[in-house]
């Protein structure tokens, strides 16, 4: 897989750190690919595992609390500014 490859250049932003589909897809848009290039590589580290918006958005919350940093509706406007669902 080359620097020019969707799905490696996904996993290796994942492996920086835990991302949510929103913050993913707009990484990928700032290195130049495609609508059709993103969505398929999201597709695909979502089968993966390596991709789960509910699990970013708890690890995340955890994390705001655990280091005193925000708490309730702090909390829930960070996770909407990174592209969470409101539902979730």
């Amino acid at each position: 897989m080359s620097a020019s490859d969707p799905l490696a250049t996904a996993l290796r932003l994942l492996t920086m750190r835990d991302r949510s589909r929103a913050e993913l897809a707009a990484a990928m848009e700032r290195k130049g690919f495609s609508s059709d290039e993103i969505d398929q590589a999201i597709r695909r580290c979502s089968e993966l595992g390596y991709l789960d918006d509910r699990r970013f958005a708890m690890q995340r919350a955890q994390s705001l609390l655990r280091n005193g940093r925000a708490g309730g509706i702090r909390i829930l406007n960070d996770l909407r500014r990174r592209g969470i669902d409101k539902e979730l």
